[in-house]
């Protein structure tokens, strides 16, 4: 069973209007709604990103030996006898091991969004209707929810294990450190490796705190399928920030994906403009302009990212609105608010949230 979290030591337990009380149930039908349907067009674009990566690679690997042609590029014949010498020492098992590693990193992000999918919608329907099968099951999504989210806690700690162990595992099969030569060779890739993974600390950092956010929300909300009177507000309040905080990371990625985009459909113009105007530009003319059409055409997939980008924001800010409205909305159909301080916790037992209470806040706009 999930323990209730501790409660902030200054939380301040002041009362909900009727008023916020309708919003925040419009809000948890609209927003939950809402993330439902962004977090299955997230899993079918997973879906359709595997697929057509499959073909990509299965389309790269045959022409991959007659790309430079295709494209025009003045390649001599030994230069092209050479460029297919070296496709030629690719192993036969990369292709498979890279398609077997795109279809897991697929599933296990198809996999998770449809436990946050389903969570969210347990989480809803408890919230606007409680009832012992309700309670029953948002406990049970919101178990297998919360495994997830220690699992991305962990993950960062996991991964960069994993990339010790690798580096491990290839310095010995290549036997790389027992010559002369260490320094030179052993060196650079150690100290790379030990300033990548102090590189991820920070993410690392503000993963854990953030996804321990998310679970202390959380099991305040199934908290409340048995105890009426524990508060959600207070951790409402501390994943509001942090869920802020990812929404300003996204945006200025979304810009970031935004510049690039118009920067690659925007680089044949410029380079047609150089072509026409710099005099000293290299005769290869049409390999140049065969990159600008390259550039123009990774433009589209850029775009792409853009479109993620915008609905990854999206979904951050239903999130946001859903946790807030949930918090609210319990809150004030607790059976007794008060204006002081909280210093213990209920005992009361009960199916769901009770009848909400017609009061008027001490603090106006608590939220």
């Amino acid at each position: 069973m999930i323990k209730p979290p501790a409660l902030p030591a200054r939380f301040v337990d002041s009362p909900v209007t009727p008023y916020e009380a309708q919003q925040a149930r419009a809000g948890v039908a609209v927003n939950g709604q809402r993330l439902q349907s962004g977090l299955t067009s997230l899993i079918l674009l997973n879906i359709l990103g595997a697929v057509l990566g499959l073909l990509a690679g299965v389309w790269l690997e045959r022409a991959l030996p007659e790309l430079p042609q295709r494209w025009g590029l003045p390649l001599t014949p030994s230069e092209q006898q050479e460029f297919r010498d070296v496709l030629q020492q690719i192993p036969g098992w990369f292709w498979l091991v890279t398609a077997c590693l795109t279809l897991l990193g697929s599933a296990i992000n198809v996999w998770c969004l449809n436990v946050i999918r389903k969570a969210v919608a347990a989480v809803q329907r408890w919230t606007l209707e409680p009832t012992h099968d309700q309670a029953d099951d948002l406990t049970r999504q919101a178990g297998t929810l919360r495994g997830w989210l220690t699992l991305g806690q962990w993950f960062p700690v996991i991964t960069g294990v994993l990339t010790l162990l690798f580096y491990g595992v290839l310095f010995s099969v290549a036997g790389l450190g027992t010559g002369a030569d260490t320094a030179e060779t052993v060196l650079p890739i150690v100290f790379s490796v030990i300033a990548s993974l102090i590189g991820m600390l920070p993410g690392a950092l503000i993963a854990w705190l953030g996804l321990a956010a998310v679970k202390r929300w959380l099991d305040a909300v199934v908290t409340r399928t048995h105890t009426t009177t524990f508060p959600v507000r207070p951790f409402a309040r501390s994943l509001d920030g942090w869920l802020i905080f990812a929404l300003v990371l996204i945006i200025l990625g979304l810009l970031n994906a935004l510049a690039g985009t118009a920067l690659l459909a925007f680089f044949p113009s410029f380079l047609g403009w150089v072509l026409e105007n710099d005099a000293t530009t290299p005769p290869d003319v049409e390999t140049l302009r065969l990159i600008g059409n390259f550039m123009q055409k990774l433009a589209v997939f850029s775009l792409t990212g853009v479109l993620l980008y915008g609905l990854l924001a999206l979904l951050v800010y239903w999130a946001r609105n859903f946790a807030n409205s949930v918090a609210r909305l319990l809150d004030a159909q607790r059976p007794a608010q008060g204006t002081g301080q909280v210093t213990g916790q209920s005992t009361a037992h009960a199916t769901g949230p009770a009848a909400p209470q017609d009061v008027t806040p001490s603090v106006p706009h608590d939220w």
